[in-house]
């Protein structure tokens, strides 16, 4: 995950907003594909390894969740759903804002092992220069 400056505001807004809502809440939010000079970032074979693109992203925060540490990333068609508890939608916002400090290269999920599975969420810097 990466975005520019504009979407991480917006994305830091959209948390906030969830964080203090009294009710569980889900959003639905448009993706871009990566251009090869974004995936250049995490070496990404050069940006010419394959890669899955979803069109929405669905952040479900379920607030009244019993594991705060809930997390289940999904593919579901077009439709990237991330299912979180507090604890863990605090981990994204600050995944986000570390994406807007120009840092990453570390991942979050389920069991927090930061390995390669398919639950993982990898944050990544965006490249400098014009907007990709």
């Amino acid at each position: 995950m990466t975005a520019d400056s504009e979407a991480c505001t917006s994305l830091l807004e959209l948390i906030d907003l969830m964080q203090a809502a009294r009710w569980p809440s889900r959003k639905s939010v448009a993706i871009s594909s990566p251009t090869e000079r974004v995936l250049r970032v995490p070496n990404n074979r050069g940006g010419m390894a394959r890669c899955a693109a979803p069109k929405i992203l669905m952040l479900d925060y379920d607030k009244d969740q019993p594991d705060p540490n809930h997390w289940s990333l999904e593919l579901q068609g077009d439709t990237l759903v991330l299912m979180v508890g507090p604890a863990k939608l605090s981990e994204l916002r600050q995944g986000i804002v570390d994406i807007a400090a120009g840092k990453g290269d570390y991942a979050i999920d389920s069991a927090d092992t930061g390995d390669d599975s398919d639950t993982c969420l990898w944050f990544w810097w965006l490249p400098e220069g014009r907007a990709v």
